[in-house]
């Protein structure tokens, strides 16, 4: 990099702001980070060519150019969500050009001026991995080779200058968390498919015996007592089923009153705890790059989740009460009353 700005430099508006954050008068001008966060956060596209330009004088300005542009790029980090997507998918270079193998060439000053940008670098990135470590796992692959990093270098006998060359590959480390991660989820898919399969296996069999023979969503609009039509069923239970436009009722009676408590408590615990946690856990497989087939089975036990709630929501539990005549209730008043 040149110590003053090329045309090309002067006439890029992003690029401007960034060489003079990097190479300009100290301390940084508010007014230039400001330009600089706002053009990042306006596109995607300004937020690649910043995060490029930066990277690149990590590696090729000078030291103190390449620790201004170490601090710009953290200030842009923690200000803009875009930006913050451009340096986690471009970790890996990060890591290659702040907290790698020390360089070999430019001898003593060369590996004096890495630790220093090593030095730089470490609580910056402890600090993302803090504030941003669940929303990005890539962060937490950087976690594990900072914490391999901090293991080998405790227990190295070298200089400070001369950094720490025996630090574990990032790609192997990389390889191994997604690993860990992979396995992770699908331990805890396993234990949320044991409580929630069950749980909806039994609200569906209570719905076959609560509507033993009609198929909720093919309504008729004609309610009946003969059975030629259908409407009334008679099974294990003495359950009378009363189709209307959209809906289903049963009655409520001695018979079927524990099978509807049951049904009732199964379909609120479904509803209010087993459905986001199947939610949030399809979108952690999907994150993990876990298998296909164990994305399959996530996807299938909430779509039978749905249609058993949708059965049970279709159908109404109503009183015994609400099937009695008129003189029948003037019977109960006239009673009381005496």
């Amino acid at each position: 990099m040149q110590q003053t700005p090329t045309s090309s430099q002067a006439t890029d508006p992003l690029v401007g702001t960034l060489w003079r954050l990097c190479h300009g008068k100290k301390p940084m001008h508010e007014h230039d980070l400001l330009n600089a966060e706002t053009m990042c956060e306006d596109s995607q596209e300004s937020s690649a060519a910043a995060c490029k330009y930066l990277l690149h004088a990590l590696s090729k300005a000078p030291k103190s150019a390449s620790k201004r542009a170490l601090e710009t790029m953290d200030i842009l980090f923690m200000k803009s969500h875009r930006f913050r997507e451009e340096v986690v998918g471009s970790v890996l270079l990060l890591v290659k050009r702040t907290i790698g193998n020390p360089v070999r060439k430019g001898g003593h000053d060369g590996r004096a001026n890495h630790a220093r940008l090593e030095s730089l670098a470490m609580p910056i990135f402890r600090k993302w991995i803090d504030l941003f470590g669940d929303s990005h796992g890539k962060l937490l692959s950087l976690e594990q080779y900072l914490d391999a990093c901090s293991a080998k270098c405790s227990s190295s006998s070298q200089p400070v200058e001369q950094g720490c060359s025996q630090v574990p590959d990032f790609r192997t480390q990389n390889a191994i968390l997604k690993a860990q991660i992979v396995e992770r989820s699908r331990q805890k898919f396993d234990e949320l498919y044991s409580k929630v399969k069950p749980a909806v296996v039994s609200l569906d069999n209570a719905m076959k015996l609560l509507v033993p023979s009609v198929e909720l969503g093919e309504r008729s609009s004609t309610t009946s007592s003969s059975p030629r039509s259908g409407a009334t069923v008679v099974n294990t239970l003495p359950v009378t089923v009363t189709l209307q436009l959209g809906r289903t009722e049963v009655p409520k009676n001695a018979d079927n009153h524990d099978l509807i408590k049951y049904a009732t408590g199964l379909h609120q615990q479904i509803r209010t705890s087993y459905r986001s946690a199947l939610n949030d856990m399809i979108a952690e497989l999907r994150r993990s790059r876990c298998t296909h087939d164990l994305c399959s089975r996530a996807e299938q036990l909430l779509s039978e989740m749905t249609l058993v709630g949708n059965k049970f929501s279709e159908v109404d539990f109503v009183s015994d009460s609400d099937f009695a005549s008129d003189s029948d209730f003037e019977d109960v008043v006239s009673n009381c009353s005496n």
